[in-house]
């Protein structure tokens, strides 16, 4: 692979032997200037010789080395070829369907249902367990084991009570402040409900000072709960941090599949918890003149439609394969074309320029199925599109663009670093 060190072009014999430009020496040529008294002729031919001997060889030295660089760097750094952008293209393509037929939206996925019923069979499976070493223990919070999906929910809730669990804002102290703040979307605006980094903050945080985190109009706003929360039994910190990340998995548990009593009624699906990283749409594009931001009040209407974590899964899907599938055919050329082992072949995973490449196209051409399946089934409603787009083939795509742009620069860490990187390319 070639790549650029400063303002020199390192080669490797591929690039050499694929576009080597031999270099054009300008020849000392002595040429005589034009009397007072030349015709139009020798003028020409005194031009015609100028530019034939000086001009036209620099003019072709600046473009053979401005070609041969734009191939160095934009082709050759990646190592794909006419095959690789047609497998990775293909990869795209394939998935891309998948997700058009079998994912779709919240309001009909035949693919949504198998991963409903699957996170269901996940939430009774994980609460008969706690139930059996409960008893074990001597600890016993329900006389019968939990058979179905509402008595799941209600064992883990019972089991695992938080305080942040408000559901209406008249359960907490100036709850009346709160805009939009009720069943339907409480584990939204509850930060301590999402199931990332920043939910386990913000739950080991409520259960430590008693409060609730919300996020309501851009900010985050922490009341404390009318009735009177029971504290941990633990008297040291770290027993008590501990104590609460136990309890935020377990309320996430309770809450993946819906409330037990939405899910005690058949054919209703319940609200569960946001997507990873959903819950930071709630602080961007904020208003000041307004109530509540509008790009918050949709995603609060996305995650209203069915848009949580569970479907979220069922978005996932056609990524991973898309993910395996370049992998795979990246790898088995790799292997049966260049003859590399498989264990080099698994270490140069992470590095591979040519591999990221090859999943930045692919998801590319996932992307861009995907926006446009939605536009046609929108039939020009925004929040029909908003429900169709798949969010994680879209980070997944932003991620692939990333990784391209980190293996290109040394220094993409730092934006200094690549300013100047740019600026040698450039000038």
């Amino acid at each position: 692979m070639s790549f650029i060190m400063g303002t020199t072009i390192v080669r490797t014999p591929l690039v050499e032997s694929v576009c080597r430009t031999p270099f054009v020496q300008t020849p000392t040529v002595q040429t005589v200037a034009p009397s007072d008294n030349t015709t139009f002729a020798t003028v020409k031919a005194y031009c015609h010789e100028i530019a034939s001997n000086h001009i036209r060889p620099i003019a072709t030295n600046i473009l053979y080395d401005l070609s041969d660089f734009t191939y160095e760097f934009w082709n050759c750094q990646s190592g794909c070829d006419k095959y690789d952008y047609a497998m990775a293209a293909f990869s795209g393509v394939a998935t891309g369907l998948i997700d058009s037929f079998f994912v779709r939206s919240p309001l009909y996925s035949p693919l949504g249902q198998i991963t409903d019923a699957a996170v269901d069979k996940v939430v009774i499976n994980f609460a008969q367990w706690v139930y059996k070493l409960d008893k074990k223990n001597n600890v016993t919070h329900r006389k019968r084991s939990p058979h179905n999906i509402a008595s799941a929910i209600g064992f883990l809730e019972e089991r695992y009570r938080v305080n942040y669990d408000a559901r209406y804002g008249k359960d907490l102290l100036g709850g009346e402040t709160l805009a939009n703040f009720y069943p339907g979307n409480h584990h939204l605006k509850s930060l301590a409900h999402c199931p990332d980094i920043v939910g386990l903050f913000f739950s080991v945080l409520d259960q430590l000072t008693g409060k609730t985190s919300i996020a309501n109009r851009g900010s985050v706003v922490r009341l404390s709960s009318i009735v009177p929360q029971t504290s941990s039994a633990e008297t040291d910190f770290v027993a008590k941090v501990i104590c609460g990340i136990k309890n935020w998995f377990g309320h996430i548990m309770s809450d993946v599949a819906g409330s037990s009593g939405t899910r005690g009624h058949v054919g209703k699906r319940g609200s569960g918890i946001p997507i990873p990283g959903f819950e930071l749409f709630q602080f961007a594009g904020i208003n000041p003149k307004a109530e509540i931001s509008a790009l918050s009040h949709f995603t609060d209407l996305m995650f209203q439609n069915g848009y949580d974590f569970r479907f979220g899964i069922t978005m996932s899907i056609p990524v991973m394969i898309n993910q395996a599938l370049t992998t795979l055919f990246w790898g088995m050329r790799q292997r049966l074309c260049y003859h590399r082992t498989w264990k080099d072949i698994l270490l140069s995973m992470k590095r591979d320029r040519q591999l990221a490449r090859m999943q930045l196209v692919s998801t590319g051409c996932f992307t861009l199925i995907d926006v446009g399946d939605a536009a046609l089934r929108s039939h020009g409603q925004l929040m029909l599109f908003a429900l169709h787009l798949n969010y994680v083939g879209i980070c997944k795509f932003a991620f692939a663009g990333y990784r391209e742009l980190t293996l290109r620069c040394k220094h993409a860490w730092s934006v200094v670093q690549m300013e100047k990187e740019w600026n040698t390319l450039v000038f």
